[in-house]
């Protein structure tokens, strides 16, 4: 059972390697260790955030304007931008002005990190009291 345990830990770090390459270590991390084998598949196929400076080829951010290795401006990427969902009237004020401020505080990383200590926490607890 330890030995279960010790490889889904290293499917994790080995997704989290992948995936740090494209900008989502913790992500893959997660996909690793939750979904084992599978999780290093998904960490290779994912795009990830970051694509190639069209004149230098180092990794930047998808939404990069300036590239910080050879400080060239990069042209726009075309963002597609979904179309907007009317609220729902069942929807309170409240709970609207309530996510936006969730949005505001955390972005996807803070999330995914966040995510990803608890179930390294649990997961060590879990070994712990075994």
């Amino acid at each position: 059972m330890e030995i279960a345990v010790l490889i889904w830990i290293a499917c994790g770090i080995v997704a989290a390697i992948i995936g740090s390459g494209k900008g989502e270590g913790c992500a893959g991390f997660i996909l690793g260790v939750v979904l084992g084998p599978i999780g290093i598949l998904l960490a290779l196929a994912s795009s990830g955030n970051r694509r190639a400076c069209p004149y230098c080829k180092e990794m930047i951010h998808r939404e990069a304007l300036v590239c910080p290795r050879c400080q060239r401006d990069l042209p726009i990427s075309p963002v597609s931008t979904p179309t907007p969902v009317p609220p729902s009237p069942a929807v309170s004020a409240a709970a609207r002005a309530a996510g936006r401020a969730v949005a505001r505080a955390f972005n996807h990383t803070e999330i995914t990190t966040i995510i990803g200590i608890v179930g390294v926490g649990a997961l060590l607890l879990y070994l712990y009291v075994r």
